[in-house]
């Protein structure tokens, strides 16, 4: 059984109405292939939820035991049924754009310092001619948060038209949701 936060959005079209179950799916799988998905009533914790279904587990066996016998009832968050086999996968991932941010960055910098470098004439002859070291501080400042804020915005329409554009596949609903 999986569990559904308070906030989150489940196709409701999904989880209305009765599954036509045919009798050779229960004969083949002897009934032991259909997952639950469930939303916790407010003040419930996981524990006392998954106590429950023990209960209704152990009723179940002593109800049916040749069906039942040694099997029981699992409660978890639906999250964690759903990234178990990946996590571990999703978390190198995300570790490795976590370091090619870095390296992106790295560079970027080393490109502003060596621009620097080649203005620095310019910067000593806008001191010979009276400008204050805070007025030459304040110029490199604004042309970084320039440079940062177009490199954002470009980054951002680009982002965006990945995930919602022509030759997206990401943007269609689930059949029957909407």
């Amino acid at each position: 059984m999986c569990i559904l936060s308070r906030t989150s959005s489940f196709c409701k079209d999904a989880l209305r109405g009765a599954l036509p179950v045919r009798r050779h799916y229960l004969a083949r799988f002897e009934g032991r292939w259909l997952y639950s998905i469930a939303r916790i009533k407010p003040g419930v914790t996981l524990g006392q939820a998954q106590a429950q279904m023990t209960a209704i587990a152990s009723r179940l066996e002593a109800a049916y035991p040749d069906f039942n016998k040694n099997w029981t009832i699992s409660v978890e968050p639906l999250r964690d049924s759903m990234i178990r086999e990946v996590r571990a996968s999703m978390l190198v991932l995300l570790g490795s754009v976590g370091l090619l941010l870095a390296v992106a960055c790295a560079n970027v910098a080393n490109l502003l310092l060596a621009r620097f470098n080649l203005r620095r004439r310019e910067m000593a002859i806008r001191g010979a001619l009276g400008a204050g070291r805070t007025r030459v501080i304040r110029q490199l400042l604004t042309e970084s948060v320039v440079l940062s804020l177009v490199g954002g915005g470009l980054g951002m329409l680009l982002t965006r038209w990945a995930v919602t554009g022509p030759e997206s596949r990401f943007n269609e609903p689930p059949h029957g949701c909407e």
